[in-house]
């Protein structure tokens, strides 16, 4: 029998926060007693990532022996960038035993290929956050933000989620477009697809091209430790 895996998303963990953080540790340290040999997280692990900096500050340590130490017990945990912590990279896998994903992964469950991603991109009804996202993202800015002082990088990271918070606020109905877009996925054949961003749990039925798939919305963490888990080739919310 193939070991669950579970999926999460939007933790948004702060040093501001401490008990949601104290929750994720719990929840790593659960993972081996659960049978959990696999776990994914789409994104926003972080409320703000200051690059490989942040490693050595005080504000997520306990999360960073966490993920050692579920990491050292053997489960492979695999981080899909956000829009709050897409500055995460392989010195962040090399320091806690993770994988650093890239935007989109593909993986196959049962004979069906799932697609992962954070959503960012996805569901977003601003024009300028493509535009914004790319240059945010770009080599050139990455280096000039590795170079700032620790308390120049935490002011702009601030600025940078005002900006993420103005341009991707929460919907009341996911856009027209953004669900055409999910269909695009069932059309380019996945069966089903897994991402975050919207903070609101939903199960969609999608049909496009002849082809009928599904997308599983993440919830948050917002009202305690949640997550969807792939068990006995059946997807479930979690909480």
């Amino acid at each position: 029998m193939t070991s669950p895996i579970r999926f999460c998303s939007d933790l948004h963990l702060s040093p501001k926060d401490p008990d949601r953080q104290q929750a994720f540790v719990r929840f790593l340290d659960r993972l081996a007693d659960d049978g959990v040999a696999e776990c994914w997280l789409l994104g926003d692990l972080f409320d703000a990532w200051l690059g490989p900096r942040h490693l050595e500050m005080s504000d997520y340590l306990p999360v960073f022996a966490a993920l050692r130490r579920a990491s050292h017990a053997g489960a492979r945990i695999t981080f899909l960038p956000g829009n709050r912590d897409f500055l995460l990279d392989a010195t962040f896998a090399r320091a806690t035993g993770t994988r650093v994903g890239k935007s989109m992964e593909e993986l196959r469950l049962g004979g069906k290929r799932i697609l992962c991603f954070h959503g960012d991109q996805v569901f977003n009804r601003d024009p300028s956050y493509s535009a914004y996202s790319r240059i945010a993202r770009s080599r050139l800015v990455r280096g000039a933000f590795g170079a700032l002082p620790g308390w120049a990088a935490k002011k702009v990271a601030g600025g940078i989620r005002g900006v993420s918070e103005r341009k991707t606020k929460p919907f009341t109905a996911l856009p027209p477009e953004s669900v055409e877009r999910l269909r695009g996925f069932i059309r380019d054949g996945y069966d089903v697809l897994l991402c975050g961003h919207v903070h609101q749990p939903q199960r969609l039925e999608l049909s496009a091209g002849g082809r009928r798939g599904v997308c599983h919305i993440l919830p948050d963490w917002d009202h305690g430790p949640a997550w969807v888990e792939w068990r006995e080739g059946v997807f479930r919310n979690k909480t």
